[in-house]
């Protein structure tokens, strides 16, 4: 094992560069968490960068005089490691490298959820106090600990898919030159290709359909009751095509012949490995419950993949979700027979992806509270409701209040 554990770390060997580019602000949120005694659990979407983020943070630590043999980084899903629990790894390397058990290691976890009973083990090394965890998972860890031992250990941080601040930088794009036309069009790019880092950057759609097809077969069939593939594709190609349409359950059943508890079943776990998110309507727990959901990805790229034409509005809708999620819970409403596409801290948000309205009074949003209508290009008010822009939206700072939206 001391060979294999030797690969995962090379810091431990000389300098190393720097992995990747820097997404400064998980970065600066895991460094926040460093001296904390909290379980750093670190989830997401396949392909977001989780293990390259870990890795630029153990290069940040040693640049400012953490020990490089203070860091061990492992990758839980290694076939090397399938015999060895978690405890027996961070003991036989203490004893190894001749580190004392009152010396504080920084232990990075790769895919931990491959890990049976990972939240028990990761409870016993907290208890003991001299051990740091930082944990990823390409499914919603909070999702996957089944008991309470980490009650009040644990921290979340969710990685997604590049906001389109990120998309710029990792385009050599510099915000602050682009004029309102240049946003609004690169807006319109990043709807189109979606955060996925690798496919940003090479533009290669066989590497986001890799992920899909990871995501799908490795994590989502094996438990999900189906006798075949084709069977899950069928099931996540129906979602795909009704994003931004309430759709229930028994509707996918009775379309696609499953039953409704297997429907129900791969619907769980697409949210488990954080492939779609569902919104509620807005309302009580029975109105809620009592409507069927909406259905969202968590990347917009993934269209390009699943659809042969995409629908434009149905991705900015479902980008517009994206950014608004940032600031807590998003439903949609119906009302009167109109629906309002969202609903997010009493602001209801309509999306009509255009560059004018009309000024006939055609757009009208049946809400008491502030109102707002995400458009294409189009700026300024149009007698109670406040048009802003795609790219207005998207640049707006996760630190400010959405209220003064």
């Amino acid at each position: 094992m001391t060979d294999l554990i030797d690969r995962f770390n090379p810091w431990w060997f000389g300098e190393t560069q720097f992995p990747g580019i820097p997404r400064e602000t998980y970065l600066e949120e895991l460094m926040r968490y460093r001296e904390n005694n909290d379980v750093i659990l670190v989830s997401g979407l396949r392909r977001t960068g989780k293990t390259t983020l870990m890795k630029q943070m153990i290069h940040r630590m040693i640049d400012e005089g953490t020990k490089p043999e203070h860091i061990l980084f492992i990758s839980m899903d290694n076939i090397g490691l399938k015999d060895r629990t978690i405890l027996e790894i961070e003991e036989e390397y203490r004893k190894s490298s001749g580190m004392r058990n009152d010396e504080r290691l920084y232990l990075f976890l790769d895919e931990v959820h491959f890990q049976e009973k990972f939240e028990l083990q990761l409870k016993n090394l907290y208890d003991l106090g001299m051990t740091k965890i930082f944990a990823s998972g390409s499914a919603n860890l909070e999702i996957l600990m089944k008991t309470p031992h980490l009650t009040g250990r644990y921290r979340i941080v969710e990685m997604r898919p590049l906001d389109f601040r990120e998309f710029l930088i990792f385009n050599g794009h510099d915000i602050g030159e682009k004029n309102h036309q240049e946003l609004v069009e690169l807006a319109h790019q990043y709807a189109l290709t979606g955060g996925i880092p690798e496919y940003v950057l090479t533009g290669d759609i066989n590497s986001l359909n890799t992920m899909i097809q990871s995501v799908l077969f490795r994590d989502v069939f094996t438990r999900s009751r189906l006798r075949d593939n084709e069977s899950l594709l069928n099931i996540f190609t129906m979602i795909v095509k009704n994003v931004s349409t309430p759709v229930s359950i028994r509707s996918i059943s009775r379309v696609l012949n499953h039953s409704e508890e297997t429907i129900r079943k791969v619907l769980e776990l697409l949210e488990e490995v954080n492939l779609i998110r569902k919104v509620e309507r807005y309302g009580n727990f029975k109105e809620r419950k009592a409507n069927p959901p909406k259905y969202y990805l968590s990347d917009t790229g993934i269209f390009n993949v699943i659809m042969d034409k995409v629908n434009m509005g149905a991705v900015v809708e479902n980008l517009v979700f994206l950014k608004l999620r940032r600031y807590g819970s998003v439903h949609y409403h119906r009302s009167s027979g109109k629906e309002i596409d969202f609903i997010l801290k009493k602001i209801a948000f309509e999306v009509k992806y255009v560059d004018d309205l009309p000024s006939d009074g055609s757009i009208s949003i049946v809400w008491k509270g502030k109102k707002r209508v995400i458009t294409r290009s189009y700026e300024g008010n149009l007698d109670t409701v406040k048009a802003i822009p795609l790219a207005g939206l998207l640049v707006f700072s996760g630190k400010e209040d959405i209220g003064i939206l």
